[in-house]
């Protein structure tokens, strides 16, 4: 299952997506990169989780499959392409296969699913990748593009990651690897190095919440605000955070910091029960918001101490809370504890060790 299936948009997976809003400037660069002529045969896209990484790559790859197409399905005229950036028309044969993962020149590779333990695993492995070499060796079966998109790259392990790393070193003509990552600096630095950089900024808070009130129009005004500020510059935080009640999950969480330095016994191991209970989509549930939700927090925090945007609370003692942790540590300090943090949630999953101990211990080191 595709990470921006469930994060950049909870109502449509990326391939089907028709709109993309905000990247206007990425689009643009990979259009004159096509129009070039000299169109590089690795791209990272990188930027936050929910932001429309995925959504861009699939663009790409529809532009990149109906250039092969006749004039007459692709749109007559150059000044068309321009107004138009990388849009395909969503009622042609090309967008209706990527939408249906049909089409026979793209690959989309993504975690696969555990049939032993009868769930999705928690990172792509070697087995996920292995038909990439025999697909880009072979002919384009529409005779233009082979396109393969890796959402998201991050997830891969060592093994996975070395394998399509030799094939960004020996690179088939006619063939392209989009990589979609959240964080481009957990991969390997010869897997950057092959690859051109395509960096995506945040949504506007207005842009979120415009899309925000497409998504998902029952929901109220304060909820509304509420979901835009935590979204933090990402639709698919948003809708994932309105879908699986994220206010009270962000609610009990500084309710829980409010006891600091000395937790509320009671409260803390009751949230640690909540945030570790069995998934309920079986592919990472409360555990993965949660955490990624204190990540954010703490985040926000440690740039507001050291100069950068201050903290945007949705709760009004946030700001205290905040005030009182940093004054038991200094700046360095705390990016430590964040690392710390931010690791041992990452090992954890990838080991399958306990949910519940490892949300303690990530209380504990705030305060230790």
């Amino acid at each position: 299952m595709s990470t921006d299936q469930q994060e950049e948009d909870s109502t449509a997976h990326p391939r089907a997506a028709s709109q993309l809003i905000g990247h206007s400037a990425a689009e643009q660069a990979l259009l004159a990169a096509h129009e070039s002529g000299r169109l590089h045969h690795g791209w990272l896209i990188a930027g936050p989780r929910g932001i429309g990484k995925a959504s861009l790559a699939y663009r790409f790859a529809r532009y990149l499959l109906n250039d092969a197409q006749p004039k007459a399905a692709a749109g007559l005229f150059a000044d068309d392409a321009a107004e138009s950036g990388l849009e395909v028309d969503s009622e042609s044969h090309v967008f209706r296969q990527v939408a249906a993962g049909s089409h026979p020149d793209l690959l989309a590779i993504e975690r696969g699913f555990d049939p032993r333990r009868k769930r999705w695993r928690e990172e792509i492995v070697v087995g996920d990748v292995r038909e990439m070499g025999g697909f880009l060796s072979l002919t384009p079966a529409m005779g233009g593009w082979r396109v393969v998109i890796v959402d998201a790259a991050d997830e891969m392990n060592r093994n996975a990651a070395n394998a399509i790393l030799k094939l960004l070193e020996e690179p088939p003509s006619r063939a392209i690897v989009l990589l979609v990552s959240h964080h481009p600096g957990r991969l390997l630095p010869t897997i950057r190095s092959r690859c051109r950089q395509l960096l995506l900024q945040p949504l506007s808070d207005q842009q979120v919440s415009d899309l925000l009130a497409t998504a998902r129009p029952d929901i109220d005004g304060s909820e509304h605000a509420a979901l835009v500020t935590l979204g933090n510059g990402s639709i698919g935080q948003a809708i994932t955070l309105a879908d699986a009640g994220g206010i009270a999950v962000y609610q009990q969480m500084i309710d829980v910091l409010a006891d600091a330095p000395r937790f509320d016994t009671r409260r803390l191991y009751k949230l640690a029960d909540d945030w570790s209970r069995s998934p309920r989509d079986g592919n990472g549930g409360v555990f993965d918001m949660a955490t990624a939700m204190l990540l954010d927090w703490l985040e926000q925090v440690i740039r507001a101490a050291a100069g950068g945007p201050p903290l945007r609370p949705i709760i009004d003692q946030e700001a205290d809370i905040a005030a009182r942790l940093l004054g038991r540590h200094n700046v360095v300090e705390w990016l430590d504890r964040y690392a710390a943090i931010d690791g041992l949630f990452r090992r954890g999953k990838a080991v399958n060790l306990d949910k519940r101990q490892m949300i303690l211990s990530a209380f504990f080191k705030l305060t230790e």
